[in-house]
């Protein structure tokens, strides 16, 4: 059975956060990227820029150490939105109501903020055990 949903319902549905990497010799770029969809359409988009990062994220010396925890975070952040979607699809109006009153839950948020400081330290270590 598809679900179904209100127009309020799909502008809260959980968005995926992923990042694109791209080396370029001394130098490297990173897209921010956000999608809305099903777990099957951003699993498509997840392996999509895996791969470009992949392919193209390993072309700078700093990319080297950036890349993978790029790489590895992003499957990550799948994890959180495939948590998020099943609440989401368990009572879309409770999820819905949730996100205007509070954002998201304190596990996700919880998440999120551990990712956004270990991957530097991890980075910060790596680097410093390569130049020794």
């Amino acid at each position: 059975m598809a679900l179904q949903l209100s127009e309020q319902d799909k502008a809260y549905m959980p968005t995926l956060t992923l990042i694109r990497h791209t080396g370029l010799l001394l130098a490297w770029q990173q897209q921010t990227l956000h999608y809305r969809g099903t777990p099957a359409q951003l699993k498509t988009k997840l392996w999509e820029i895996t791969g470009k990062n992949l392919l193209f994220g390993w072309w700078s010396i700093f990319s080297l150490f950036i890349n993978p925890s790029v790489t590895i975070g992003n499957f990550f952040l799948y994890w959180s939105y495939l948590s998020q979607w099943n609440r989401f699809t368990a009572s879309p109006h409770t999820y819905t109501e949730k996100i205007k009153q509070g954002g998201l839950s304190k596990r996700d948020q919880w998440i999120a903020g551990v990712f956004k400081i270990i991957c530097p330290i991890v980075l910060l270590i790596v680097f410093a055990s390569v130049l020794q």
